[in-house]
C-alpha cells in the first residue's frame, strides 16, 4: 500500500508541474511579448493618364518602329577546327590574312582547358562563306564549317 501512495503523489506532481508551466506565463505580465506589428505600406504610384501624354509624337514613334525590320540582319562566317596553342592560332590568323582572308580568333574554355577558335568572314550571304570554306578545304586542307555569325564573339 505504500507503494501506490509514492506513485499517486508523483502522478500529481507531474500534472500540478505541467499545469505550472502553462499557466504562470499567463497570469505574469511581464513575461509575454507584444506580438503585434504595426506598419504602413506606401501607396503604389499612379501612372500618368493617357490625356497627359502627347498624341501625335505616338504616332510617328509607331511608324518609324514598323518601318524597321523585326530582326537583325544575319551574317555568316567559317569556323576553323579548334586549337590548344594560341601561338599557333596567331600564326593561322596571320597566315589566311595574307592569303586575302579576313580572319580572326577568340579564346574560350572548355573542359579541355583554355582553347582558341579560328573564325574567317564575316559574310551576309551564306553562298559566299560557302565557297570560302571550299577555298579554304582546297589550298590549306582545312576542316571547315559555316555557321552563324555572333557579333558578341568578334569582340
Amino acid at each position: 500500500m505504500d507503494f501506490s501512495i509514492k506513485r499517486t503523489s508523483f502522478i500529481a506532481i507531474i500534472v500540478i508541474a505541467a499545469l505550472l508551466v502553462i499557466f504562470v506565463p499567463l497570469w505574469v505580465k511581464d513575461y509575454r511579448a507584444d506580438t503585434l506589428l504595426s506598419f504602413t505600406i506606401p501607396t503604389l504610384p499612379t501612372p500618368p493618364s493617357a490625356a497627359l501624354l502627347p498624341t501625335t509624337a505616338g504616332k510617328a514613334s509607331i511608324k518609324n518602329l514598323l518601318s524597321f525590320p523585326l530582326t537583325p540582319a544575319k551574317a555568316w562566317v567559317v569556323e576553323l577546327p579548334d586549337i590548344k596553342d594560341p601561338a599557333q592560332a596567331e600564326n593561322l590568323v596571320l597566315s589566311l590574312r595574307r592569303k586575302g582572308f579576313n580572319a580572326y580568333s577568340r579564346q574560350y574554355k572548355s573542359l579541355l582547358g583554355v582553347l582558341t577558335r579560328v573564325f574567317v568572314g564575316p559574310e551576309v550571304k551564306p553562298e559566299q562563306m560557302k565557297q570560302v570554306a571550299e577555298q579554304l578545304h582546297t589550298q590549306m586542307h582545312l576542316t571547315t564549317q559555316v555557321v552563324p555569325f555572333d557579333p558578341l564573339l568578334s569582340q
